[in-house]
């Protein structure tokens, strides 16, 4: 069985091979509604060809609708019981993906390190209440991140910042590609994340984003909460 909510053109491509090899393709898309998202979480019906289900997850962003589709489907076909798929669900948590670390101000660290997970991650982000908001940012040179760059522009405040990890991008490249109006250099990721609590008030938002390795780094300051 092979379990997907891709489209275009690599849909076409799953149903192709899938065909050749006579195997068995779950598209969960058609399968998912009403769905919710918020600070909280996000909930969707889900109807398989085996059960229906009302999930609640702790795991945020629209986009985790899909996610956890294609898991319980896939949990169905190994041959899982529809309890501890709704209990699994239910207790899954996801370190450093639009992980909440405080509120006031709110601090949210996310891993998104190419331009399609960065979008997600945007999307559920500019439907949050808040004044300004702050970016601290860290990229692996080998992504592409002048796209990533671009479209963080939004932010108010922009704070480049660069992980111990080998791998890591020169803040002046970032800084160099921003169009921010307000941006700043640190050279350690845990620099970043102090100078923007330092500065930004109760009611704004704090987001690092941008790399894995940043997202390790900066989640060392609330490891207690782990």
């Amino acid at each position: 069985t092979c379990v997907t909510s891709c489209d275009g053109v690599a849909f076409t491509v799953l149903e192709k091979v899938c065909g050749e090899r006579n195997s068995k393709l779950a598209d969960v898309k058609p399968m998912i509604s009403d769905v919710n998202s918020s600070i909280d979480g996000v909930s969707f019906k889900l109807k398989t060809p085996t059960g229906a289900y009302r999930l609640s997850s702790r795991l945020r962003g629209l986009f985790q609708a899909e996610n956890i589709a294609c898991a319980v489907v896939a949990a169905e076909a190994f041959g899982v019981s529809k309890d501890k798929i709704v209990s699994g669900v239910s207790k899954t948590f996801w370190p450093g993906r639009l992980d909440v670390m405080q509120e006031h101000p709110m601090v949210i660290i996310d891993c998104a390190h190419n331009p399609d997970g960065l979008e997600k991650t945007l999307g559920f982000v500019r439907k949050l209440d808040y004044e300004k908001l702050f970016v601290v940012c860290g990229f692996s040179a080998d992504k592409d991140f002048p796209k990533m760059v671009g479209m963080l522009s939004f932010a108010d405040v922009l704070i480049a910042v660069k992980s111990k990890n080998e791998r890591a991008l020169e803040t002046r490249k970032i800084i160099e590609k921003s169009k921010n109006q307000c941006k700043i250099a640190f050279e350690s990721v845990l620099e970043g994340v102090e100078k923007a609590l330092e500065v930004s008030c109760e009611r704004d938002l704090i987001l690092v984003v941008g790399s894995i390795f940043v997202a390790g780094e900066a989640i060392s300051k609330w490891r207690n909460r782990i």
